[in-house]
C-alpha cells in the first residue's frame, strides 16, 4: 500500500464518520493526486482554424484565424474539476475585432468568438460549420479605454445586426482534417 493510498483509506474512514465538507474537499484532493496520469486528455494541444464570413453594406468580408488550444491543467475526475485549457490565435491577436461602433462616450467592439477548447479538445476531429450563426460574435464596451462591459453571443448578434452587419457562416475544424475546406 502506497503512502497515498494509505491516506486515501484514513481519510475515506474520516469522511464517511463526519461527512465534514472540508474533508471532502481533501478526500478529493488526495483522490487527484492518486489518480493514475490516464486522467491527463489523449489530445494535449491541437490546432483549430477558422473562418467568419459577414456582410457590410451589401459586401462580403473574410477572417480568418486558427486557435490553438494547449493542455495548462489535466484536471482530477474524482473532484470532476474539468481540465483547463490556454487558449491563444495562431496570428498573436488577442481578440479579433469585426467592427466597432461608438455610442455616446463609449466604443463598442464586436469580435469572433471562437469554440471554447475544452468543447474542441473533446473529439479526434472537429467540424462544425453554421449559417447564420448565433453564437459566432460577443462584445465589449470601452469607455476612456477601459472595459465597461460585455454582451453574450446572441445579443451581439442582434446588436451587428442594428448596425447592418449581417453574420453569413461560422465554420471551424481540426488542422489536417481530411476534409479541411
Amino acid at each position: 500500500m502506497t503512502k497515498i493510498t494509505a491516506r486515501l483509506a484514513c481519510f475515506s474512514m474520516l469522511l464517511s464518520a463526519t461527512g465534514c465538507a472540508a474533508t471532502l474537499a481533501l478526500d478529493a484532493k488526495l483522490q487527484c493526486m492518486a489518480e493514475p496520469e490516464s486522467s491527463t486528455p489523449i489530445k494535449t494541444s491541437g490546432e483549430f482554424p477558422f473562418r467568419l464570413v459577414y456582410r457590410k453594406n451589401g459586401v462580403e468580408k473574410l477572417i480568418t484565424d486558427t486557435q490553438i488550444c494547449k493542455l495548462r491543467d489535466p484536471g482530477c475526475r474524482a473532484s470532476e474539476r474539468p481540465a483547463s485549457w490556454h487558449e491563444g490565435l495562431k496570428s498573436g491577436r488577442t481578440v479579433i475585432p469585426i467592427e466597432s461602433f461608438a455610442a455616446g462616450d463609449e466604443i463598442e467592439q464586436f469580435n469572433v468568438s471562437p469554440y471554447p477548447c475544452s468543447a474542441l479538445m473533446e473529439t479526434s476531429t472537429f467540424r462544425h460549420k453554421d449559417d447564420k450563426p448565433l453564437y459566432a460574435v460577443d462584445a465589449v464596451r470601452y469607455r476612456d479605454g477601459k472595459k465597461v462591459g460585455t454582451s453574450g453571443a446572441a445579443s451581439a448578434t442582434w446588436k451587428l445586426a442594428k448596425h447592418g452587419v449581417e453574420i453569413i457562416s461560422y465554420e471551424q475544424w481540426s488542422a489536417g482534417d481530411t476534409n479541411e475546406p
